[in-house]
């Protein structure tokens, strides 16, 4: 809806470049801060808990998630720049990455990005279905933040009929509570209306 590009990271390391006049923004998702680039070439690095992000160029919006996963504090960080966000202290922001990052970057993320589009775009690649998803595969993505896992409902309800997968989503309820009423739609049928007799006196 807000013509945006949507990536979620959960752990693991990116880099992109996105210039303008694309379409729209990209929003990347990790579980502890948003990143909202236009015009930007960056890199990041996601895990353990912490988030730290490199602007090679440009300039891109960072926000910390609250407590219901919802973006708030947001500061911008410009080309250079380096921010890094671990545990419960604030987003520090340094004028270059640290030689530990740059250390642990992969090596090919130090290069430009080539660009394939032209390869790709008009091709419609064939999806093989390998097997049905176990709770384990999936775990850690129903226990992301909500705007990762607003769509994961409806993309596995038909696994809650499995008693394996049930299992787990029974046991880790308070991580995904919209999965509530799939598991117990009883609790959320209207409940049927008492009959009001009218009783008539005779005169």
């Amino acid at each position: 809806a807000r013509g945006e590009a949507e990536v979620a990271v959960l752990a693991g390391w990116v880099k992109f470049a996105q210039k303008k006049p694309a379409t729209g923004a990209v929003r990347f998702y990790t579980p502890v801060a948003q990143l909202v680039a236009e015009d930007a070439t960056a890199v990041l690095r996601v895990g353990g808990g912490a988030v730290e992000i490199f602007i090679e160029s440009g300039a891109a919006k960072f926000s910390e998630l609250g407590k219901r996963g919802a973006a708030v504090a947001t500061r911008a960080v410009r080309g250079g720049e380096f921010i890094s966000l671990s545990g419960d202290q604030p987003p520090v922001v340094s004028a270059r990455p640290p030689g530990q990052f740059v250390t642990a970057m992969p090596r090919h993320f130090k290069d430009n990005l080539p660009t394939r589009i032209e390869r790709f775009k008009d091709k419609d690649p064939e999806l093989k279905r390998d097997h049905e998803a176990a709770y384990a595969e999936v775990e850690t993505w129903l226990k992301a933040s909500a705007p990762v896992r607003k769509n994961f409902v409806k993309r596995f309800q038909s696994r809650a009929h499995d008693a394996e997968f049930r299992k787990g989503l029974v046991a880790n309820l308070r991580e995904h509570p919209e999965w509530d009423p799939v598991l117990y739609p009883e609790k959320y049928r209207p409940k049927p209306k008492l009959e009001k007799h009218q009783q008539r006196s005779s005169p």
